[in-house]
């Protein structure tokens, strides 16, 4: 059991539970590198081809736990400019986050349940917005 009887076991704590996710996060980068690669994946181009699959292949993705995989799908659409918005939209809605794998080692069920409380509304919106938004385009031109 963590002990928070003083400031510094309370840094202590923050810095160690900041270094995992770190970890996880540079993981999931070079995963990600790694991946396109080896492949000659292009992201954009399948993006682009998929349509409304785009938000349910951005679902999908958010259904992975931890914060690492949304990370790298945020870079894709803000940076890369290689994923449309309701794909972003999509995956941030049904993103559980680090906040998921505590409840998989508690309660399974409850984990499955929530998961399923974000992934429905996420396919909802995300396919919404590919749509219904006019300017749910690629990357940062949203707005213009």
């Amino acid at each position: 059991m963590d002990s928070f009887d003083s400031l510094y076991n309370t840094f202590q704590h923050a810095a160690m539970e900041t270094a995992m996710v770190t970890v996880w996060v540079i993981g999931g980068y070079l995963f990600y590198e790694y991946g396109l690669l080896l492949t000659g994946l292009d992201i954009a181009g399948l993006a682009a081809a998929a349509g409304v699959l785009a938000p349910i292949a951005g679902l999908l993705i958010g259904l992975i736990p931890g914060c690492a995989a949304h990370i790298v799908f945020a870079q894709l659409y803000a940076i890369e400019e290689a994923i449309p918005f309701s794909a972003l939209v999509a995956n941030a809605i049904s993103q559980d986050g680090d906040a998921l794998f505590p409840l998989i080692a508690i309660d399974m069920k409850a984990a499955i349940i929530a998961t399923i409380y974000t992934t429905i509304p996420g396919v909802i919106t995300g396919v919404l917005v590919y749509y219904f938004w006019p300017y749910a385009q690629f990357g940062f031109a949203v707005l213009g």
